[in-house]
């Protein structure tokens, strides 16, 4: 028995559980049997320290590969043995299963001829429901195809390994992957209020009801030298027509000319909706004083003649 494990556990699926990556548990295992082998030769007490050799770690991925099997597939393995075959009453029959050259249990299929690797050929047999399973699935999305969805992770992973109805495992790995969930997240969408009146009310001219606003800066030639120039866009807010002016630059000046321009070429607006721009408000503003230095002139000017005529 392992040591730690206790009375009544597995060893090795407490050994599994331990590992979170597919990587790391070939190199602990690795390891382990690397410090099995020198206490069989009877090498001295340290055992060797230097880098795990690729021989020792795909001779780790075949024992991993075999206890997993044997766990899941024990009568299948028997029966490829002793009778060479599987008996058609077994699910994995139409597999056309059969035992690689490092006794691992392989699909079939049609590639013989295909100039391929043994391992697309003939893909290693997995059940979805042990965890060495799900870290080779996770290491296969995260490492592989970077992240890639549900059908690409799918066929990059037959390319090694056969997990029947792995679409299941992936879907559970790819719910749980931290970088899938942040990169796919849905965002929260918020009610949006009534359109107002003056995007539904019917009107007989075009740019009744206005909307403004302003884009850029775009570098224009002037003689010799080159400056930066502004977009204003007016778009009727029923018909979605639109009608584009030049700006000299961000301040309400420009802005005033560009709606003097724009109502003597369109006609003057009922009302006008912007985004609130520190020059639109300043135009605002200026426009305000304007018309009431205008009505109080009138009112002046009205009692003027008013007693002129009394």
């Amino acid at each position: 028995m392992a040591i730690g494990a206790k009375h009544g556990e597995d060893p090795l699926a407490r050994l599994w559980s331990r590992y979170s990556s597919w990587h790391r548990l070939l190199r602990g295992v690795s390891w382990i049997r690397r410090f099995l082998y020198w206490r069989q030769m009877g090498g001295p007490r340290q055992v060797d320290k230097s880098k795990l050799r690729v021989s020792e770690l795909r001779g780790s991925r075949a024992a991993v590969l075999g206890c997993v099997q044997r766990e899941y597939y024990e009568p299948e393995i028997k029966d490829l043995k002793e009778q060479g075959a599987l008996r058609k009453m077994s699910p994995l029959f139409p597999l056309e299963m059969h035992l690689g050259e490092d006794g691992l249990l392989c699909a079939g299929g049609r590639l013989e001829k295909a100039p391929l690797m043994t391992d697309s050929k003939y893909p290693v047999l997995l059940s979805r429901d042990h965890h060495v399973t799900e870290l080779i699935v996770r290491e296969t999305h995260e490492n592989k195809p970077g992240h890639s969805g549900r059908e690409h992770t799918l066929a990059v992973m037959r390319q090694e390994f056969w997990v029947p109805k792995g679409r299941r495992l992936i879907y559970r790995v790819l719910k749980r992957c931290l970088v899938c969930r942040r990169v796919s997240w849905k965002e929260s969408l918020q009610r949006q209020a009534n359109l107002p009146a003056d995007r539904v009310c019917v009107v007989k001219a075009l740019f009744t009801h206005t909307g403004v606003d302003c884009f850029g800066p775009f570098i224009a030639k002037q003689g010799r030298k080159r400056v930066k120039r502004w977009g204003c866009l007016f778009t009727c807010l029923n018909s979605r027509a639109i009608h584009l002016e030049i700006l000299d630059g961000l301040d309400a000046d420009s802005f005033l000319n560009a709606i003097t321009h724009f109502s003597a070429r369109r006609g003057v607006p009922e009302c006008i909706r912007s985004d609130n721009g520190t020059n639109m408000i300043r135009a605002n503003k200026e426009l305000w004083a304007t018309v009431l230095s205008y009505k109080k002139n009138d009112k002046v000017h009205n009692a003027l003649l008013r007693k002129g005529i009394e």
